[in-house]
């Protein structure tokens, strides 16, 4: 299962609350048919892996995301800018 730190969590509620224009919106992970990730806003849809921040929904996954990023933790990386969300491979035991 996709594991997303309380850091990146934080960013996704900071985002999700400046982008949103629907209350039942979240953000969504997308894949295209290269395998190319990216973010769009959504609602939640049937089998969706859910992320909370705060009892709040922030993060979408479909269960093809969540298959194929089962192995990955999302967190964010300070730039000289402002913090950016990144996706890091899980430690191997």
């Amino acid at each position: 299962m996709l594991e997303v730190t309380d850091t990146a969590r934080e960013r996704l509620k900071m985002l999700l609350d400046a982008n949103k224009e629907e209350p039942e919106e979240c953000i969504r992970i997308t894949m295209d048919e290269s395998g190319n990730l990216g973010l769009t806003l959504s609602k939640e849809k049937p089998g969706d892996q859910v992320v909370e921040h705060e009892g709040e929904k922030v993060l979408l996954l479909d269960p093809i995301i969540t298959e194929a990023l089962s192995n990955v933790i999302v967190d964010t990386e300070d730039s000289t800018d402002d913090s950016k969300l990144t996706l890091k491979r899980k430690p191997e035991n």
